[in-house]
């Protein structure tokens, strides 16, 4: 049980990090346009 769980909570921090990236990046672009 506990694999798996940590599994969910890697999964999870990944697409918060995919997520905090993308809004940077359309930040950044919105900065340089």
């Amino acid at each position: 049980m506990s694999s798996t769980k940590d599994q969910v909570n890697l999964g999870l921090a990944k697409n918060n990090s995919q997520k905090k990236k993308k809004k940077k990046k359309k930040i950044g672009i919105k900065i340089e346009t």
